[in-house]
């Protein structure tokens, strides 16, 4: 049983959990019950869609998404823009939503 814990991973065990993870971003909201989410994206995806699953009792309309780092400082998104696309130019931003 110790043999197997020990064992080398295969390359194809690494390359099947990095294509889980493809598309898939963590959104944060510390403002919110729900503090973050991981939400896989798809073609349509977009930052209202993100936003909605956020929806604050009191003021819903006020929360926009932000990409946060990566190759950037900080960007609020426009509500209908595709997040996949966002997504592929900078992969290692964060999500965050906010007021």
């Amino acid at each position: 049983t110790t043999s197997r814990l020990l064992r080398k991973k295969n390359k194809n065990d690494r390359n099947q959990v990095t294509e889980l993870c493809e598309g898939v971003i963590r959104v944060h909201a510390p403002l919110n019950t729900k503090v973050s989410m991981a939400i896989r994206l798809d073609e349509q995806t977009t930052a209202k869609d993100i936003t909605s699953r956020f929806q604050l009792e009191t003021s819903p309309a006020s929360q926009r998404l932000y990409e946060v780092g990566g190759n950037i400082c900080e960007r609020r998104l426009h509500p209908d823009c595709c997040l996949l696309d966002v997504y592929r130019v900078n992969p290692h931003c964060d999500w965050l939503i906010k007021p």
